[in-house]
């Protein structure tokens, strides 16, 4: 049994996390970044928060016209996403690529599950990569989604 406790250890967690849930960084964070555990996430663009799309109303369609608690962390975190809008006006990306990029960049994580529904959005996606956000706008990011 001793021989078995010695081999088995984790490698990777996945936790629900982006700007609009940042609980792990309590705990879990910062024991994946003490342990060189990976983070593979999940719902890393707050199940489409994060994209802007709701602003105003709720989209037909949308997860947010499915599930009522998503329409209201949506309304709760509108000042953070209009301060995402302006980052990514700014660098002349979508909300979408600006937020994915803030959480591939952040300790421990490895990966993060993005689901999309259309081509379109997976090809909007793919622009998160190959760039980072500067400090500064980690900061405003992080200031504007509380943890």
């Amino acid at each position: 049994v001793s021989d078995v406790n010695k081999l088995a250890s984790f490698v990777s967690v996945q936790p629900n996390y982006s700007l609009t849930n940042r609980a792990v960084e309590k705990e879990l964070q910062p024991l994946c970044v003490d342990q060189g555990i990976g983070m593979i996430l999940y719902s890393p663009m707050g199940g489409g928060i994060l994209s802007g799309k709701y602003e105003g109303s709720v989209p037909e369609g949308s997860r947010g016209a499915d599930e009522p608690a998503v329409a209201e962390k949506a309304q709760r975190f509108q000042n953070g996403v209009n301060q995402l809008k302006d980052i990514a006006e700014q660098l002349d990306k979508t909300p979408a690529q600006v937020s994915l990029n803030w959480i591939i960049n952040r300790p421990a994580v490895s990966s993060a599950i993005m689901g999309v529904s259309r081509l379109e959005q997976l090809q909007e996606n793919v622009g998160a990569v190959d760039w980072k956000l500067s400090e500064e706008h980690m900061k405003l990011l992080s200031d504007a989604f509380p943890a």
